[in-house]
């Protein structure tokens, strides 16, 4: 598999349990590691807006 489709994968898999899981919140954070550095994606959930996803980004600074 190469990372984009791990990654898609585990975004996937989380979102389909996360919409099983009413406290989950919807949004998806990944953090890649390997030998090129570290890379930290956000995936908002379907009810999030611009507004809010950009809020919750701010957690990688």
């Amino acid at each position: 598999m190469t990372k984009q489709e791990t990654e898609q994968l585990v975004v996937k898999a989380l979102s389909l349990a996360s919409a099983r899981d009413g406290a989950t919140g919807g949004i998806v954070r990944t953090v890649t590691v390997n030998s090129q550095g570290v890379s930290k994606n956000f995936y908002p959930g379907p009810g999030d807006t611009e507004e809010d996803s950009e809020a919750l980004t701010s957690y990688s600074e």
